[in-house]
Order: C-alpha cells, then structure tokens, then sequence
C-alpha cells in the first residue's frame, strides 16, 4: 500500500496471509492474487472495477473509496464486504455471503437493507448510510 502503484506489474498467485494494495492510483486488479487467506484491502485507489480481484479470500474485503460502478468480479464471499464511497447503482456481483458486516454507503445510489438482503446473506450490520 501507499506505493503510488499505477498498475501491479507482477502477477501472484495465492497469498496465505493479507493483501494490501490500497492506497494507490490503481485502475486495474490485474495481477492481483486468486486467493487470499486474510484480508484483501484494494480501497483508495481509482478503480472502476473489481474485474482481476482474488476470487476466494479467506477474511474481510475492503474496496471502498474507489470509481467503482460495478461489484463484478468480487469474491462470492467474505467476512466483512465494504464498498462505500463508490459509484455504485447496483449491487449485482456482489458476494452470496458476508459473515459479518456489509458497507455499502454513500455510492450513487442510496441502497437499503433489502437491496442488500436480496442478494447475499449477511451475518452482522449492514450499514446504508
């Protein structure tokens, strides 16, 4: 994190422990890991997708504060999921299931509880606002 990367210019495979990459002008995940066991932070950069995100991450992710205007290519779970502070007007893609806590304030839309409910099982807050 906090590199000034514009792009990761090596490709990862898996990542046992966390991944860190925000704080970055990132525009693309290309080169990001498959699979992450901790946490996957990609926040803070100028992503417009999550398209090259690790498909299985064994702990939180963290993709807020971005360009986003698609959840595509997120993984289909993780212990908590924030995509505040986006683009978004649509949550589609977004994971099946969260275990704890679901972010998905201040994006384009105003989303609600049931937006998100109608699209993955979240364990703990979910937090709109």
């Amino acid at each position: 994190s906090d590199l000034g990367l514009k792009r990761i210019s090596i490709t990862f495979g898996t990542v046992v422990g966390s991944f860190n990459c925000s704080r970055n002008k990132l525009e693309s995940l290309k080169g990001c890991p498959s699979k992450v066991g901790g946490d996957f932070w990609c926040s803070l950069n100028k992503l417009i997708s999550l398209e090259g995100s690790p498909k299985e991450v064994g702990g939180s992710f963290y993709c807020s504060r971005n360009k986003l205007v698609s959840l595509k290519g997120c993984p289909s779970e993780a212990y908590d999921f924030w995509c505040s502070h986006n683009k978004l007007v649509s949550l589609k893609g977004c994971p099946s299931k969260v275990g704890r806590d679901f972010n998905c304030s201040n994006n384009k839309k105003q989303f609600t509880e049931k937006d998100v409910k109608s699209l993955c099982k979240v364990g703990g807050k979910i937090y709109i606002k």
